[in-house]
């Protein structure tokens, strides 16, 4: 993460990659809400340079990846929420989850 903070020319396409990467190893961990922060980090660098390319894909937006990546974090904290007894706040990442996904389907 800290040489992708060094690299300033690529507008931010390499920070929101690592956050991704972070992202996925926290939620390996099982640690969901750090997961979350992380790839909200990358959807925020994203949402403003939906032109950037997932490097081994280059039919697949970085934006559109971010919010794939939103959907499961979302899905999987809803799941987490209701299990813990509170459907409110399940309701809503379920919500969150389904705007992700529906955002994620629309390509440029």
């Amino acid at each position: 993460m800290n040489v992708a903070i060094k690299v300033k020319d690529d507008g931010g396409q390499l920070r929101a990659e690592a956050a991704v990467n972070s992202g996925k190893v926290f939620e390996s961990l099982g640690m969901f809400a750090e997961a979350l922060e992380q790839m909200e980090y990358c959807y925020e660098l994203t949402d403003e340079n939906e032109i950037w390319f997932v490097r081994d894909n280059s039919e697949v937006t970085v934006h559109h990846d971010a919010c794939v990546h939103l959907h499961r974090v979302y899905t999987k904290l809803a799941i987490s929420a209701l299990d813990d007894g509170n459907p409110e706040e399940s309701v809503n990442y379920y919500l969150k989850a389904y705007n992700a996904a529906r955002e994620g389907t629309v390509q440029s």
